[in-house]
């Protein structure tokens, strides 16, 4: 995998989908954990619906549903754009 072309959740563009290539968090090793947890992990598709810049959350959809993540959590999740 060729990281340079690894982008965050948060510049995911609206109504396409991506691979989630790695989760890592700058915070705390236990906030990927819980990224895992609910769902997000290595090799799953998102999509992203849109995002609140008045709360600095984003909806990401995955596995069929869709789900508001932290501005901290778009940032620890790194994904491969698809086509």
């Amino acid at each position: 995998m060729d990281e340079t072309n690894l982008v965050l959740a948060c510049q995911i563009p609206y109504g396409k989908s991506a691979i989630i290539r790695k989760i890592e968090s700058s915070i705390d090793k236990d906030f990927a954990l819980r990224l895992r947890e609910i769902g997000f992990g290595e090799g799953k598709v998102i999509s992203k619906y849109s995002d609140d810049g008045n709360i600095n959350c984003i909806l990401l959809g995955i596995d069929g549903r869709k789900v508001m993540v932290s501005e901290n959590g778009a940032h620890s999740i790194f994904v491969e754009l698809l086509q």
